[in-house]
């Protein structure tokens, strides 16, 4: 089987599925009913200048956020026992040669690991890296929605997360009860 169908396997599988965890830089209370987050925010590097809130949008910020995502990525890595993932499936958004070296069957070492999720997060690339051995699977969506598979239990990893300014599962159950008394508040306000 290839590789990019066992991670397929792995990430649809219903044993992997409560695994599944997507990491944000997104506030859980300020998603409402249906999921949606509700606040006006930038969505990617290209943002840097413009003005959200009121406020312009910086290089500094968003350096800040790109490194906790950075950061965290490796930590989870490192806890999960891996020393290196595997580039599953690999798609390049523009000709940098820089991203000639990444291509589907490559092994990112943790060390690398920065440089690749930078680009990732830029949207010059877009990869699923996995460690199947090890049970652990990474990719990055759109808006800095960060998916992770990994053996880390749930209080373990959302402590790690937390560590770094970023969240949990925003959309899970575990946060229902968060984002219905956060729409509640905002509901009793805006009655006033």
């Amino acid at each position: 089987m290839e590789l990019k169908d066992k991670i397929t396997v792995m990430h649809s599988s219903l044993q992997w599925a409560r695994r599944t965890h997507e990491i944000v830089r997104y506030r859980p209370e300020d998603y409402n009913l249906q999921g949606v987050y509700t606040r006006d925010s930038w969505m990617d590097y290209s943002d840097v200048g413009r003005k959200f809130g009121g406020k312009t949008f910086t290089e500094e910020e968003y350096l800040k956020i790109e490194t906790a995502y950075i950061k965290c990525a490796a930590e989870i890595m490192r806890r999960s026992g891996c020393s290196y993932l595997t580039i599953g499936y690999v798609e390049k958004n523009n000709r940098k040669k820089s991203l000639a070296k990444y291509r589907y069957r490559s092994r990112i070492y943790i060390d690398d690991l920065a440089d690749l999720l930078r680009e990732m997060l830029r949207g010059h690339i877009y990869c699923f890296l996995a460690n199947i051995k090890r049970k652990f699977y990474l990719d990055v969506g759109y808006d800095y929605y960060m998916c992770i598979i990994c053996p880390i239990d749930w209080d373990t990893l959302n402590d790690i997360v937390k560590s770094y300014g970023l969240f949990l599962d925003p959309r899970s159950s575990r946060y229902d009860n968060l984002r219905l008394n956060a729409d509640k508040g905002r509901s009793a306000t805006e009655n006033g």
